[in-house]
Parts: structure tokens; C-alpha cells; sequence
């Protein structure tokens, strides 16, 4: 009998028991990247709506890393390929690299614009730039005030956290491995006081184009592991409404500070930020 294959990250902190509550139905994550792979098997019924934001007429991915992302966060169960964290949810796909993999902070902005039109849930950045820009600072700020979960990678320059993961209202995941033994922050993940929270971003297989599978490492498959356990919170609580349900990015930032995993120096740390994302923690507060 054919299985999807399930990476060390799902397995060591144990996906699939949230997955017998719930696989991320009916949450929208909007993917800022460099598009998708719209025909490849463990993605393409996932896809709810996609936008070309770089003026190619297409948001297929030639470069591979927005299918990498979609497929960390979503991709479905076929019984051959890989399984996503929230293989359930429903994927926005905005395209915002073009063909010589040139991003605009006007794009990217304007993406952000589009995923608050079409009501996502979740926005997942797996993306930094140097660049302090406001429009794009601003329409991160609508999108928290809208009550839409911001996520974006600290970036893969170990001595700082890049923008737009910097910014107060975003919630900045950094990358960890694992050596058989605990969790150790990755040597290139970004570090500062504006981190959050770690998640495993080492060796991750995903969805690749040409229906394809390959293994990446950096902090975008990290900032992804946490939109899609993101999706699962959310999902469950529809599923089962709770006394203290989590409905903004604050909330959420408070959540992640009590139920992480602490690492390194005790408490927060540059490195590690609040710790190890804890997707029972998170999902089923257990």
C-alpha cells in the first residue's frame, strides 16, 4: 500500500494527532511567492484563487520555491507524494516574483492588498528584504487590524531579522534543526530581538515543479510549518469553540509565548525567540 511521505518535522511533533480534530478545512492562506506549479498532483486541488502581481500572465513557478511553500503548507494526501501540515486548507496563490525572480516591494504590497480582498486568514511571507518600505508596513497593519494572521521568515542572514518579519505586527519564525537529540538553531537563521518563534526548517521535503519533490532548508520552510499549524488552530476552533479562542495577532503572539517549547538560554532569546513552535500546544492547548 502506497503512503504519502510525512517529514521528520510532522512526525516529531506529532501532526498527526491534530490531524484527527482537523486538517485546516475551510482556512485561507494567502502565498506570496514565486507562484506555483498549478498541475502538480499534491497541490492543484487545493488551489482556491491565484493572482499574476509581476505582469507575465501566470502564476506558474519556474523557479520552485512558492511550490516548496504551498506544498509545506498544503499539499494534499495522494498516497504518493508528500502531505501537507493543513492539507485541507485552501491555498491563495499570489504571485509576486517574476521570470528573473525580481520582487517589487510595490507587488508584494499589492498582494498583501489582494489576500485582505479575498478574506485569507492567514498571510504567509516566506520572503525579507532590507528595505523599511511603508506602503508595504502599512498594509501589513490593515491586514492585523482585519484580524489576518501575519507570518514571515526572519530571513537566512544569521546576524539580523529582515523586513517585513522586523516589523511589530508580524510574527518573525527563525529555523531550527534537529540532531537526533534536541533542537539546535540553524547556523544561517536570522537573530534579534524582533523573532518570535522557531520551527524546523532543515532538510524539508515538499512539492517542487515539473511535479516534482525536493529537500530545501532556510527560514522560509520554517515561517510555512508555522502558517500551516496556524491554519489547523483556526480550523479547530471553528470545529469547537473555546473560552479563550484565539482571534487576532496578539492573541496569537501571547499563545506562542506560553505554549513554545523554550531553547537555548531560559525565557526569550535572541536566537530562539519564545522557543520551538508546540503545534498541540497551539491547536489543542494540551
Amino acid at each position: 500500500m502506497k503512503t504519502d511521505f510525512v517529514n521528520w518535522d510532522l512526525s516529531l511533533l506529532s501532526i498527526d494527532k491534530i490531524w484527527e480534530y482537523t486538517k485546516g478545512e475551510d482556512i485561507k492562506i494567502a502565498i506570496l511567492d514565486t507562484g506555483i506549479d498549478l498541475s502538480h498532483p499534491d497541490l492543484k486541488t487545493g488551489i482556491k484563487d491565484t493572482y499574476d502581481f509581476t505582469g507575465g500572465g501566470s502564476v506558474a513557478d519556474i523557479y520552485g520555491h512558492g511550490t516548496h511553500i504551498a506544498g509545506i503548507i498544503g499539499a494534499r494526501s495522494t498516497g504518493s507524494g508528500v502531505i501537507g501540515i493543513a492539507p485541507e486548507s485552501e491555498l491563495l496563490i499570489a504571485k509576486i516574483s517574476d521570470n528573473e525572480n525580481f520582487k517589487s516591494l510595490t507587488q508584494i504590497t499589492k498582494a498583501v492588498n489582494w489576500a485582505i480582498e479575498n478574506n485569507a486568514r492567514i498571510i504567509n511571507l516566506s520572503l525579507e528584504t532590507n528595505v523599511n518600505n511603508n506602503s508595504l508596513h502599512n498594509a501589513l497593519k490593515v491586514a492585523v487590524e482585519k484580524n489576518i494572521f501575519v507570518i514571515a521568515s526572519t530571513g537566512n542572514n544569521k546576524y539580523t531579522v529582515k523586513f517585513p518579519a522586523c516589523y511589530d505586527e508580524v510574527i518573525g519564525v527563525g529555523s531550527v534543526d534537529y540532531d537526533g537529540k534536541s533542537y539546535i538553531v540553524s547556523q544561517y537563521s536570522g537573530r534579534g530581538k524582533e523573532i518570535s518563534v522557531v520551527a524546523p526548517g532543515e532538510c524539508i521535503q515538499s512539492c517542487w515543479i515539473d511535479k516534482g519533490y525536493k529537500k530545501e532548508s532556510g527560514t522560509s520552510m520554517a515561517a510555512a510549518f508555522v502558517s500551516g499549524c496556524v491554519a489547523l488552530m483556526l480550523s479547530y476552533q471553528k470545529k469547537n469553540p473555546l473560552s479563550n479562542e484565539i482571534g487576532n495577532q496578539k492573541a496569537l503572539k501571547k499563545l506562542i509565548e506560553q505554549t513554545s517549547i523554550d531553547l537555548g538560554p531560559t525565557g526569550f532569546d535572541y536566537a530562539y525567540g519564545y522557543g520551538m513552535i508546540n503545534p498541540t500546544g497551539l491547536v489543542l492547548r494540551t
